[in-house]
């Protein structure tokens, strides 16, 4: 919904990119705990171990909120 309601092509790319990153992040996680894959090394995002995955999930569901905001 954020990138269809952006309004220039950046935006849109943007918001598009990161939700995709944290979908298939989820998503290999489910597979894994499903035993559908074998383990990647991919963290469930939002819960880290190190600090750096959550970080950056953060970081970028801010940059997605901003787009939001802004369009």
């Amino acid at each position: 919904t954020i990138s269809y309601r952006a309004e220039n092509y950046f935006d849109k790319l943007v918001a598009l990119g990161i939700t995709s990153y944290i979908g298939v992040q989820a998503l290999f996680n489910i597979a894994v705990a499903c035993k559908f894959m074998p383990a990647t090394g991919i963290t469930l995002p939002f819960v880290s171990y190190g600090g750096t995955s959550i970080i950056v999930a953060l970081g970028s569901v801010g940059i997605l909120l901003g787009i939001s905001k802004r369009g």
